[in-house]
């Protein structure tokens, strides 16, 4: 029964030591692409509004910023006068 228990955890202990080792490979890859990618957007700074404008258009952030910036007060227009509930 003793045996059962240690092939059971040494095999566990394999395949977790292996997930391990393959997690730390992508995040490398994924490092080194990202590394890159800014060196090259440091080389070629007119790439920046491209890869500002395709990323905007797959998040649509500005849309969603400009929704909620409309519906919140202004601080700078309320500034002299206090906020008050609506009756």
């Amino acid at each position: 029964m003793n045996s059962d228990h240690s092939g059971t955890t040494d095999f566990l202990s394999v395949v977790v030591r292996l997930l391990g080792l393959l997690m730390l490979i992508v995040g490398l890859y994924v490092g080194i692409k990202v590394i890159f990618e800014a060196w090259n957007l440091y080389d070629e700074p007119q790439r920046i509004e491209r890869f500002a404008d395709a990323i905007e258009q797959g998040s649509h952030l500005d849309s969603l910023l400009t929704s909620f910036t409309e519906k919140a007060p202004s601080n700078e227009a309320n500034d002299e006068q206090t906020w008050q509930p609506k009756k």
